[in-house]
């Protein structure tokens, strides 16, 4: 049967009275099922359920990103007139172009699937002015990506590529349907940003030009200062020093990238780069630069140490890559979980080759010379409650873009998603009630569209749920809970390990891929009762345990798990200073740079 294209939640693209095909999951918002529940439809299987598919796409990507840098960087600098560096524009540009070609690859496999496997008889496509859909920062482009709008876009522009579609036009509608919010901050948060601002003023006037600047480097604001006074200089808090807005105005810049295209998805985003290219590295470079003369920034800084703005933050990357160029040392901490136990991170291999020493948190790797093993950056101490006292059972959620990235390992894809969302409710209604009415549920801060309290709220109605914004709250919630219930291999159950908080964890490990390094020590885990499989598993073990939980958890079986398991990958060194200062000051006195990391697939 023939039927109409529809390839994302915008309604208005959606036909009447007609049967339609679904490209994903990602198009049915369930708060809008009273729209599609009763309709003719189908949704297409996505590409990258299958997992061969993955690993493979994975390789192909890699080194399609390693010939896009080098001829974008070169492209850059005719650009601009300049002769910088390819490290330079990899620390500039590279989170962007691999955030831009793997999320385009994603759409592209989408299509292909639709074109090639199924009977289309027309698509709405949206007249959509290509200007207002280009991103002018990261961090534009960062908000974009999840919006319903701009992926419409991409869909478009890539089915006219394929040209097999009847694309009919329709005007914009005058809102979109995005799936992201502004937080106001707390009048407590910013009163700490104005002391911090303030202080962070005043300090600049005594910073060194040839100093060691530690900017968003994840630690506890105590151990910041106490880092800074290290190196015998004044704290500076250089994130919280006010800085120019980087607003820049989408112009179209026209040139065509260099290099030859091996196969038509090549083609395609070879020409779609100087199209969305964010306009801080193109047109605005000028821009850029002048906003970093204007920050108070050293000149000639030893060293910069960072974990949270090597990504996103356009105008550190700028400031930072001519640092580089100028003789720094660039060390690079670990600023979450996973980093040493997917069997691919997203952003592992990148932050290691722009890096002169990445700082984990406790694993080593030794094909990766430049990882220095130095303890959890944001490991609290154990927050001095006896937990078996407390009444609250805390399971900590989780929540993906439903507009696929690329093909890592550490996540469920969207269609997996919502099976996952599938083992929270199974998990909660194989509970007793005298545990389930215990039960506190904290959603991830960032819904993506998927309307998680609707959810909740549709199957476990009398089930409290938590989805504040305010930083620090699961730390505090740790601290209320007799035991922690994390259903994702991510940060959370690292910070509860740390807090020495009792934790259950269950996931489905084809959704979590492991490096070979670490299946065994999370095979302990499992042996120990701590990881689990199923839901009803965990249920079941909590239940086993809720009478009587620090009997479990000091036991000399978990003891010894736990101990094991963050000694390899979770470390809690007292002496967490220290230890940076220890590796901070050891990549300073290197002379050269370690060799190059190898992609490991």
């Amino acid at each position: 049967m023939s039927r109409v294209l529809v390839t994302t939640a915008v309604e208005e693209t959606w036909p009447e009275g007609e049967p339609i095909l679904f490209l994903g999951e990602w198009c049915r918002r369930f708060s809008r099922r009273h729209r599609w529940s009763g309709l003719d439809a189908e949704v297409i299987d996505y590409h990258w359920d299958n997992r061969q598919r993955v690993f493979d796409d994975r390789r192909y990507l890699g080194e399609l990103y390693t010939r896009l840098l080098e001829n974008l960087a070169a492209d850059l600098n005719e650009l601009h007139d300049t002769d910088h560096s390819l490290r330079y524009w990899r620390i500039l540009v590279g989170p962007w172009l691999k955030n831009f070609v793997e999320l385009l690859h994603d759409r592209w496999l989408s299509v292909e699937e639709a074109v090639g496997n199924h009977d289309i008889s027309w698509t709405f496509v949206l007249n959509l002015k290509e200007p207002d859909l280009s991103p002018s920062t990261y961090h534009d482009f960062a908000k974009l990506a999840v919006q319903e709008e701009w992926n419409h876009y991409l869909y478009s522009v890539i089915l006219k590529r394929f040209g097999q579609v009847d694309l009919r036009r329709r005007n914009q509608r005058d809102s979109m349907v995005t799936a992201s919010t502004t937080v106001r901050p707390s009048e407590l948060v910013r009163v700490k940003t104005w002391l911090g601002e303030t202080l962070s003023r005043f300090s600049t006037r005594f910073a060194r030009e040839d100093g060691v600047v530690i900017f968003g480097p994840y630690l506890q604001f105590r151990k910041e200062l106490a880092l800074h006074l290290r190196f015998r200089q004044l704290p500076l808090i250089w994130h919280l020093v006010p800085r120019p807005d980087l607003e820049f105005e989408v112009v179209e810049c026209r040139w065509t990238m260099s290099g030859y295209a091996a196969d038509p998805f090549e083609q395609l985003v070879r020409e779609m780069i100087p199209r969305q290219i964010p306009t801080a590295y193109s047109g605005g470079y000028r821009g850029l630069q002048d906003a970093v003369g204007e920050m108070p920034l050293p000149t000639k800084p030893k060293l910069i140490f960072t974990s949270n703005q090597h990504l996103s933050d356009d105008l550190f990357k700028a400031w930072a890559a001519l640092g580089v160029e100028a003789g720094a040392k660039l060390v690079v901490g670990q600023h979450g979980g996973g980093y040493g136990m997917y069997r691919h991170h997203v952003f592992e291999n990148h932050e290691i080759e722009i890096s002169d020493a990445f700082l984990s948190w406790g694993w080593e790797d030794p094909a990766k010379s430049r990882v220095v093993p130095v303890g959890q950056l944001l490991a609290r101490k154990p927050s001095g409650v006896v937990h078996a006292q407390q009444n609250t059972a805390l399971l900590v959620g989780h929540a993906i873009e439903r507009y696929r990235g690329g093909p890592d390992s550490h996540g469920p894809t969207p269609t997996q998603f919502l099976y996952w969302f599938e083992d929270q409710f199974e998990f909660t209604e194989a509970l007793p009630e005298n545990i389930r009415s215990a039960l506190l549920v904290r959603l991830d801060p960032n819904d993506f569209g998927w309307d998680q309290v609707e959810r909740w709220r549709d199957r476990c109605p009398d089930v409290p749920l938590n989805d504040s914004q305010r930083p620090g709250v699961l730390v505090d919630l740790l601290s209320q809970t007799r035991v922690v219930i994390v259903s994702y291999n991510g940060t959370s159950f690292l910070e509860s390990f740390a807090m020495d908080v009792p934790t259950i964890m269950f996931w489905n490990p084809d959704y979590w891929e492991l490096n070979e390094t670490v299946a065994p020590l999370f095979e302990s885990l499992t042996e120990a009762g701590i990881l689990h499989y199923s839901p009803t598993a965990a249920a079941d073990k909590l239940s086993e345990i809720w009478d009587d939980v620090d009997s479990w958890w000091s036991s000399e079986l978990v003891t010894v798990t736990r101990k094991r398991f963050c000694d390899s990958c979770n470390q809690s060194p007292p002496d967490l200073v220290n230890q940076i200062a220890k590796a901070l000051k050891k990549t300073m006195q290197e002379s050269q740079r370690s060799l190059p990391i190898p992609d490991s697939g």
